[in-house]
């Protein structure tokens, strides 16, 4: 018999992106909760932020390079 997917692998099998609320989640149901995997997943929450702040730059910043691009393509 095969076992019940979490949240996550169903994601991780369509090719879905999760929120760090539920890859907390999956992590705690898989290790339990204690201090330890408290401080992993402020941790992970951390670097989720980070990365996701890095990845909204990167959208800017290609948003503003296409938009300066496609103006220089209309005056010439």
């Amino acid at each position: 018999m095969r076992r019940a997917k979490s949240k996550v692998e169903i994601a991780y099998y369509k090719g879905m992106r999760i929120g760090i609320s539920t890859a907390i989640e999956a992590f705690y149901e898989q290790n339990g909760f204690n201090s330890s995997t408290f401080n992993m997943c402020a941790s992970m929450r951390k670097e989720f932020i980070r990365a996701e702040s890095l990845e909204n730059q990167c959208r800017h910043n290609l948003y503003v390079s296409t938009n300066h691009h496609n103006l220089k393509q209309e005056e010439n």
